[in-house]
């Protein structure tokens, strides 16, 4: 069966095997509502395999399916009705606009690695640059849990990238080749390298990739048709990795992100300087030009160096 056979069948055991023709717009309304309270791989659970839609109701599953998911379907069903329309076989569309708003803020929907989760993921004794398949695999999680840098800011990033200032190493985030996407215009900065990454032989490894001649740091990360990111490869295998450290939580590599910003805010360290390194609008300097930002050198005394990951 495909996924959109599947969305069919589903749409037809919420609202029963009607002519489309009858379908309104609150019975597309109720059909999203009800696909809301629905647990995920139902058909496939143990628990719930067999049962029809009004039992799995009665069992208020503790885990349902996310707004995201609901919204891919609800968008599906949608594209079948503006189908019908450009045949000629329909006038209009019942499910048009009716994506749920996602009112949770970003740092709702994943969690932050805790102190347990660190130790159990970045040990020095079983990961190592050795023990996966590509060095992207190794060095993306460690600049991610060291600078809360974005995924795709890291994969997408160019051994130029690299550079020194007043004998400090820092990342330049920036859009200087074609290839580059960021998010907004926060997100152009300058983030010095911590000493932990230096240890590890993180410039090194950079040193390697040009002398074999490779302009991007990461070359064996590729964007496809399918995944139009450089990401999608240390994404999969971050999330295979924390499940087999036996982690648990709604936690992804966007959660290296979300540890990064706490720890600081342990320390009552959410200042316009951090802010700057996050990549967050300084508010009262919303105005400033590209050039005012702070020196790399007051980023690292007055943030970087105050990071100790291993800390209990």
């Amino acid at each position: 069966m495909t996924t959109q056979q599947g969305r069919l069948e589903t749409l037809i055991e919420i609202l029963g095997d009607r002519d489309i023709l009858q379908l309104q717009r609150d019975d597309l309304r109720y059909y999203r509502d009800t696909l809301r309270k629905l647990p995920p791989n139902r058909k496939k659970s143990p628990l719930y395999k067999g049962k029809s839609i009004s039992q799995i109701l009665a069992m208020s599953p503790a885990t349902t399916l996310s707004i995201k998911t609901v919204n891919v379907t609800v968008e599906a069903v949608a594209s079948m009705f503006e189908w019908g329309i450009r045949e000629g076989l329909l006038t209009a569309n019942p499910a048009k606009a009716l994506q749920i708003k996602d009112t949770r803020r970003d740092i709702d929907l994943r969690e932050a690695f805790t102190q347990e989760d660190i130790t159990l993921l970045f040990s020095p004794q079983t990961f190592t640059e050795s023990s996966v398949k590509h060095p992207s695999f190794y060095w993306a999680p460690l600049i991610g849990l060291y600078t809360g840098m974005r995924l795709e800011e890291i994969c997408q990033l160019h051994c130029s990238d690299i550079r020194q200032e007043q004998n400090i190493w820092y990342i330049d985030i920036n859009t200087d080749h074609h290839d580059k996407r960021l998010k907004n215009r926060n997100a152009f900065r300058k983030i010095p390298v911590h000493s932990d990454l230096l240890a590890y032989g993180f410039i090194k490894y950079v040193d390697r990739m040009k002398l074999n001649g490779q302009e991007r740091l990461f070359p064996e990360l590729r964007k496809t048709e399918k995944c139009p990111k450089y990401g999608h490869m240390v994404s999969n295998f971050f999330s295979r990795y924390i499940e087999r450290c036996g982690i648990t939580g709604k936690k992804s590599f966007h959660s290296l992100r979300h540890t990064f910003s706490d720890f600081f805010k342990r320390l009552n360290l959410h200042t316009d300087v951090f802010r700057q390194i996050f990549g967050h609008e300084i508010p009262h300097l919303a105005t400033r030009q590209y050039g005012s930002e702070f020196p790399v050198s007051q980023c690292y005394q007055e943030i970087i160096s105050h990071l100790d990951v291993h800390k209990k």
